[in-house]
This record gives structure tokens, sequence and C-alpha cells, in this order.
């Protein structure tokens, strides 16, 4: 068997070629400032709490992934926290760090520490493979960006929901790679898919490229793990799906294009075939799909940032410059992408709820269902409006709901809108409680949209300046 290939990337430092000294440490280490700078400013700092707070959720599907996390920690298989009663259907078995820091503080700190130390290890695994140049990779993989775009590159999505899609970037990396050991190549492989499917599908030809001269048989693992993933969503869901993705297939060129710029040009230098299947399937799959395209994305940024590396070390003096300068250019877009966070939403207000939260948690089954409105999608696009009363589903942190904002569910394949029209129309006092419900959530959100709302067979249990609660009388077991 021919030794294995080793890494282009990771290739011994020539001498005169540039100030590699850097390419170390020293740029991971900048990369983690900038990492840690955004969770410390990004949502923690203004709004009708004028406190610096990292205790606070950033947008509103911080709420669900709270709620997914303590899915893991109250019944197995887990339940949709966002479609009470029903197995959850999507794998988030990565998520278990959160849930496990979630019991002993806020899961929003949580998730904001989880994005840090995901980069860290991010690092490490790229001094693995990469000894010389890990904190430069490290560097353009967490912090540089399109001059311009409309949907957040893998930079900006690290830096904020790191936590839950860093685990998926960790495997690929390994997947591709990895070398050495035939074993945690092929079970990075395998997990692929179950980590997270559309991320897969975006990642699978550079990991098919990376193993073509390999003698083990990593196709069919990775074929392996894409069928056994997608047999336990099919079965768990019973056969539910939404195809909102064949739905979605048209031609969209515009937002892929923008995320080519300025990392193209080091590509085009570099002109390793990795990384140049690895960005053009990732774009063409970004223009072609519009469901949740950002995933695809992902793809297309990474490929970029690693051709990136290679070219600043280069033998040519021009290649070096000129990757250099883009890489600068692009890191200086990944600053202004984060300010741009840091002033889009102001910080949600959860005093208003707190002590309602506080009862709930300590009077109330761990499992018991709660009803609260049911978010317009119009709503969490622009809830400006809506962040300072303690609007919100607060209540994912440690309950679950019978209905949140229903894309949640019906992005999956859940017949959302129909749990939905039903809480609403309980709401209005045009239909009886929806079954499987044990609790009523009257809050801030609830008493402005439906302000005329009067309970059907619920018992008033827990009043507040804010917050009222209602017990389904008709729900046995309930205490």
């Amino acid at each position: 068997m021919s030794k294995p290939r080793k890494n282009a990337v990771a290739s011994r430092p020539r001498k005169g070629v540039g100030p590699r000294q850097w390419f170390g440490w020293p740029a991971g280490i900048f990369a983690m400032v900038l990492v840690a700078a955004a969770q410390c400013l990004v949502g923690t700092i203004g709004g009708s709490e004028s406190a610096w707070r990292m205790d606070r959720p950033y947008y509103a599907d911080y709420w669900y992934y709270a709620g997914l996390a303590q899915a893991l920690l109250t019944d197995f298989p887990p339940h949709n926290p966002v479609f009470a009663g029903r197995l959850l259907s999507q794998y988030n078995f990565h998520l278990a760090p959160l849930a496990a820091l979630s019991l002993v503080m806020s899961p929003y700190l949580a998730m904001r520490l989880l994005n840090v130390l995901y980069g860290v290890l991010l690092l490490l695994l790229l001094r693995r493979y990469l000894p010389h140049s890990f904190g430069l990779a490290g560097l353009c993989i967490l912090a540089t960006a399109p001059l311009y775009y409309r949907l957040n590159p893998l930079s900006i999505d690290l830096m904020t929901r790191g936590f839950h899609h860093a685990p998926f970037l960790l495997l690929a990396v390994a997947a591709m790679l990895e070398t050495q050991r035939p074993i945690l190549k092929g079970a990075a492989i395998f997990l692929l898919p179950w980590a997270h499917g559309l991320m897969a599908l975006s990642f699978t030809p550079m990991v098919g490229f990376a193993c073509r001269s390999q003698w083990q048989p990593y196709w069919l693992v990775l074929t392996g793990g894409f069928i056994s993933a997608g047999a336990g969503v099919w079965l768990i869901s019973g056969g539910e799906s939404g195809g909102e993705l064949l739905q979605s297939l048209g031609w969209r060129p515009l937002e892929p294009l923008l995320h080519l710029f300025p990392l193209i040009i080091p590509l085009l230098y570099v002109r390793r075939s990795l990384w140049l299947i690895g960005a053009a399937s990732a774009w063409l799959m970004a223009a072609v799909v519009g469901w949740n395209r950002f995933y695809f994305l992902f793809g297309l940024n990474f490929a970029l940032a690693m051709a990136s590396v290679e070219a600043v070390l280069s033998d040519s003096r021009q290649k070096r410059n000129a990757a250099a300068v883009c890489i600068v250019a692009a890191i200086v877009g990944a600053v202004i992408g984060g300010y741009r966070q840091l002033y889009a939403h102001e910080p949600y207000d959860r005093r208003p709820v707190a002590a309602a939260l506080a009862w709930i948690k300590s009077n109330t089954p761990r499992n018991a269902v709660f009803l609260q409105a049911p978010a317009p999608a119009v709503l969490l696009d622009n809830d400006e409006p809506y962040r300072r009363g303690g609007f919100g589903y607060w209540l994912l942190e440690t309950r679950p709901l019978f209905i949140a904002y229903p894309p949640w569910a019906t992005t999956i394949g859940l017949p959302g809108g129909l749990r939905a029209m039903g809480a609403v129309a309980y709401f209005q006092g045009e239909a009886p409680l929806p079954q499987g419900i044990d609790y009523v959530f009257y809050g801030p959100m609830e008493q402005a949209w439906f302000p005329s709302f009067s309970p059907r067979s619920a018992t008033t249990v827990y009043r507040d300046e804010h917050v009222i609660i209602f017990k389904n009388d008709r729900r046995p077991g309930v205490e």
C-alpha cells in the first residue's frame, strides 16, 4: 500500500517564505479573541434592561435550541419540544453538551461558552493536520466573510451558533484531512449525516474527493451513514416529510456569487482539485436549493478558507501577497458582519416572565405540556417591537409546548399550521382547549394578541403582574 499523501497545507515550511511564525498560535489566538469578543458583545448589551448580560438569547431560534437541549434530558427517545407528543425526528445528540451545561447555568450562557470551546477544539484538531498553519486555517474559517452578503457565512454562524453546527465541522475536518487512522476517519465520515444532513450534502463532494486514493471503502461508509440517518428520521417521523427541499429547487445564483469574494482569488491561484470541487459543488447546490440554502453556502465558505491558507503558503511571492490581502479583506468583512450583528437586534427582556418560569419549574411535571400563542411568521422576521415586553417562548427552557413558531414544526414535516389554528381558535374563544395540553400560559405575548381571552375548562393556578397560568381541569394526572 502506498504511503498516505501529506496534506499540501501541512507541508514543512520552506525558508524565506513569509512570516510563517505567525501562522500557528498567534493567528489562532487572534481568531479566538474575535470569537470571544462576539460572545461578550452580541445580544448582551442594550434593550430595556441596560445591564450587560450574557444569559440572554440573541435571536428567536435560541429558544428552540434550548428546547431541543431540554428534550434530551426529559425523555428517551427525545420528544419534539415545539410539537409536544411527537418524537423528535431530527437528530440533535450533538446538543448533549448544551443540555448538560443547562443543568447548572442559563442555556444561553451555555451556548456562548460552547461557541468558544468548539473554536478551541477546532484549532487543536487543525493543529494535528496542519502543524505549521493551523492558526491561520482557524482564523480563515472562524473570522473571514464575504465583503457583502445577505445570508450569514460559516464564520458568522460559528460565532453565534457554533454550539449547534461546530460538531459537524469538527467531523468534516477529520473526514477530509485524516490520513493515519482509518478508524477515526471512517467514524467521522459515517457520523457526518447524523450530525447534520444538509451540511453533509454540501461537504460530501469534498469528503469523497479527499478519499479517492485510499483503499478503505469510505464511500460505502458515507453512503451507509446517509442511509441509516435518513431511515431513522423517516421511521421516527412516521414517514412524514414536508418536501421543502424539493419544492424549493430553482436557480438563484446571486447570493452564492456574493459569497465568492474576495477569497475566490486565492482559490484560483491554488487550483487544488479538492477545494475547487468543494467550492464549485457547494456553490451549485446553494444556487439551486432555496430551502435553508445557507447550509450549502457553508461548504463554499470552508473550501474558500482552506484554499486561501494554501495560497499564503505558496512559493510565489505574488500569490502569497495577493492571498494575504484577500484574507485581510475577508477578516474586515467578518468584523463588519459582526458589527452588524451587534446592532441588528436589541436583546430580549426575560424579567416580566422570570417569576412565572421559576414557579413552573418548581411546581409542574417536567413533561407537562403548555399552550402558548403561536407566533405568525411576520413576528419573528421583524420582532423588534416585542423584545422589550417579555415576549417569546421562554418556556422552552424547561417545558415542551403544544405549538410554538409553526415553521419550526412544518419544516420537518409536522402539521404545525393545524395546531396553530387550533391554538388561535382557543385563545379567541371559538374552540375548546385542544387535547394533550396540561397548562395554558397567558403571558405578555398572549395578552397583547388576545386581550379578551377567557379560559375554558381551566383553573387559575398562578398569577402575577405579567403572567397568568391556567391548569386544564379535564387533564388527568396533572398536579
